[in-house]
């Protein structure tokens, strides 16, 4: 519960922070699904938390975010999926350019900036709404979207990039391999 609380003001504070960073806010699902399609909150605080460790371990170094085959450790080819690969967590959020002839270049840091504001606007405090999902634009040239939903299937990815991580002293993965194809991933508006 403590995890939670933290995780709460650590996203108001993130949000409040990086609203400069974000022209647009999120896009919130309305109507709001079914809450058998929502992921719990406390997975996305999970994810949340994995994909800080993450944007840590890169530092500031910026990131190639396109659909194009990028430079080996300088880039993240799209769309990726970002999920825990535990069974139990069904949080995820994918990661996908609106077109497939564009690109963006910056630092991990701000996914995990926008998947924070992400999860506080619509998941959080969607206003007199319950839950939902949404999306957000993200990067310089706003052209990368995240999107958050409820985990497809569990382990896309895995063995593609995975990433170990410590969170809360328990050993979880993260994965940022490339979607594979059959999965509904369109982003664009």
């Amino acid at each position: 519960m403590m995890m939670l609380a933290s995780t709460f003001l650590l996203l108001t504070s993130l949000a409040a922070t990086q609203a400069n960073e974000f022209p647009e806010t999120p896009k919130c699902t309305i109507p709001p699904p079914p809450l058998s399609l929502l992921p719990p909150l406390s997975d996305c605080l999970m994810l949340v938390n994995a994909i800080a460790v993450i944007a840590r371990m890169k530092r500031d170094t910026p990131q190639v975010w396109s659909r194009a085959p990028p430079l080996p450790d300088h880039g993240i080819k799209l769309p990726s999926s970002f999920s825990i690969l535990a069974e139990s967590n069904q949080c995820e959020v994918v990661v996908d350019t609106i077109s497939d002839d564009v690109m963006d270049i910056f630092p991990m840091d701000r996914i995990w900036s926008a998947v924070g504001v992400l999860i506080n606007e619509c998941l959080i405090q969607h206003g007199t709404e319950r839950p939902t999902l949404g999306t957000v634009k993200v990067g310089p040239k706003q052209v990368v979207v995240l999107k958050l939903r409820q985990k497809v299937r569990a382990g896309i990815g895995a063995g593609v990039g995975s990433t170990f991580v410590h969170v809360n002293g328990t050993e979880v993965a993260l994965t940022e391999g490339t979607l594979g194809s059959g999965i509904d991933t369109k982003l664009a508006e």
